[in-house]
């Protein structure tokens, strides 16, 4: 799970829409596994964490909307 998590906190560094738009498939991929874990709750805490870090970019945001993270 550390991969997805490095993958997507640099894909979202990039600081470009594309760049979320990647960061978003690593997160869903990141939430999926979480999920077959049992894990619901370490994901929401890192999920509610990351945008809570990244509150000032929108264009992440809209990303993470859409991606239904």
């Amino acid at each position: 799970m550390g991969f997805y998590r490095r993958m997507a906190e640099r894909t979202i560094a990039g600081r470009a829409r594309a760049s979320y738009q990647v960061a978003a498939g690593h997160l869903r991929r990141l939430r999926d596994l979480h999920l077959r874990l049992g894990e619901a709750a370490d994901w929401q805490a890192y999920i509610d964490g990351l945008r809570q870090e990244h509150h000032r970019l929108r264009a992440l945001q809209d990303e993470l909307n859409k991606a239904g993270l």
